[in-house]
């Protein structure tokens, strides 16, 4: 299993690491100083300078700035050091005693051709280089902080490590290695194909508490950063002060990633022996989860439609009416209310209030009303609006403390029973109908709760 994402502006994403920024035509002073930095011109080719016994085209740009300040280069070096270098740069390990001996030996013209080509084709060379990619793409088998018990672990992170060692090992092109890291999944011809663990470039990050503006914006930036060269965070809030950065192009960016959704069901990478000890043990353990989840899931479908259920998110809905959404969600966590699911419920309330349904119009009527003036309220209920559904009706004749609990318990009562006649299939009607439609809070199946 691997990492996985899915994205559709494949061609905007590719367009930010390949369009040459020197095509742009900034629309601010500011912007227009940023193109004149060196790092933003297009590469030139550029004719290596002669140099007397330069052996290839870099050699002649050393010798020729060596020899502009009087200097002479380093002799060369022996082939024992020359072997260890190539060892120690491309493998990161130290050669043994033999394989310095044997390169000594070989005098054929090709010998340092033939030694690159072998390390090159170790398996170490991928790890050891591969892993400088992996810091760049601050990769990681944690998800960082989180709240509320969740797991901080990444189990599948491994497959995108072991992606990138494989690309370096096998000698992919550069563009097809960035390509499959920002849209594998666009590229790919199977649902289970290796390379969709390149998308883990994205996904392995941190998740910041799940906050998906943070973690919309740690991905621009591992993209930005990684690929470009340069952060364009600073364009969150405006645009860069000496980069050609507008804060337009930032959310063109924020726009495309906040397409992204990674599904539930994970890619399988890879053909486990299905034999082995090992692998029925993992089927037998995942029986038993997946037993414990579906489990946990029921419980917490029947406790939000619940009567308690219900009366603590109506209850919440009223008590932080005034709140911004941040605090909002605070409080639904603080109460150990699901904060995604009361956002739910308060937008629902929010149209209702919009529309002026007759339904919520003794909660309308009542929040309006100070304690003191219920009984007043009532009476103007009663007789102005006497086609209030029944439990309505009776919860205003029965009226018998000052307190909005009162009017949340009515409404979530009514909830409750509806829901479950409408479980055992009951005719649609009444608030039976209004539970089952679609815009209803807590109108999900069992497996809906997941999204919470």
């Amino acid at each position: 299993m691997t990492p996985f994402v899915s994205y559709r502006c494949l061609f905007l994403l590719l367009g930010l690491v390949v369009v040459p920024l020197y095509g742009l035509k900034p629309e601010y002073p500011v912007l227009g100083k940023g193109f004149d930095h060196w790092a933003f011109k297009p590469v030139k080719r550029t004719v290596p300078p002669r140099v007397e016994g330069a052996p290839s085209s870099i050699d002649s740009f050393v010798r020729s700035k060596l020899s502009q300040g009087g200097l002479e280069p380093s002799p060369a070096a022996s082939k024992a050091v020359l072997f260890r270098r190539l060892s120690f740069d491309l493998t990161g390990l130290p050669p043994s005693f033999e394989q310095i001996r044997e390169f000594e030996k070989d005098e054929a013209p090709d010998a340092y051709e033939r030694a690159v080509d072998k390390f090159l084709a170790s398996p170490r060379f991928g790890e050891r280089w591969g892993r400088y990619w992996l810091d760049l793409a601050r990769y990681a088998d944690t998800k960082g902080y989180l709240v509320g018990g969740s797991s901080r672990l990444y189990p599948f992170a491994y497959t995108y490590r072991d992606w990138v060692i494989r690309a370096f090992n096998e000698g992919i092109p550069y563009d097809e290695f960035v390509s499959k890291q920002l849209a594998a999944d666009l590229m790919v011809d199977s649902p289970n194909h290796p390379d969709l663990a390149a998308l883990g470039f994205l996904t392995v990050g941190p998740r910041l508490l799940n906050r998906r503006h943070l973690i919309i914006d740690d991905r621009i930036d591992v993209v930005t950063r990684g690929l470009m060269g340069f952060t364009v965070g600073c364009a969150r809030c405006h645009d860069h002060f000496f980069d050609p950065i507008p804060q337009e192009d930032y959310y063109s960016i924020y726009g495309v990633f906040n397409l992204a959704r990674q599904p539930k069901e994970l890619p399988f990478i890879g053909q486990p022996d299905m034999a082995s000890g090992d692998y029925k043990e993992f089927e037998k353990k995942g029986k038993e989860l997946e037993a414990v989840v579906k489990k946990h899931l029921q419980s917490n479908w029947d406790a939000v439609r619940s009567r308690d259920g219900l009366t603590a998110y109506l209850q919440l809905v009223h008590d932080g009416r005034e709140l911004s959404d941040d605090r909002f969600e605070a409080l639904a966590a603080k109460r150990k209310l699901f904060p995604k699911l009361a956002r739910r419920w308060r937008a629902f309330f929010k149209v209702k209030a919009r529309q002026k349904d007759r339904f919520f119009a003794v909660w309308r009527a009542f929040e309006k009303a100070t304690p003191k003036k219920y009984p007043s309220t009532v009476k103007s209920l009663l007789k102005h609006d006497p086609s209030l559904p029944s439990f309505l009706l009776r919860g205003l004749r029965e009226l018998n403390e000052n307190d909005f609990k009162e009017v949340i318990g009515w409404y979530a009562s009514e909830f409750a029973t509806s829901l479950k006649e409408a479980e055992s299939g009951a005719e649609p009607k009444g608030t039976i109908f209004f539970v089952k439609s679609s815009g209803f809070p807590v109108g999900f199946t069992v497996e809906g709760i997941e999204e919470f």
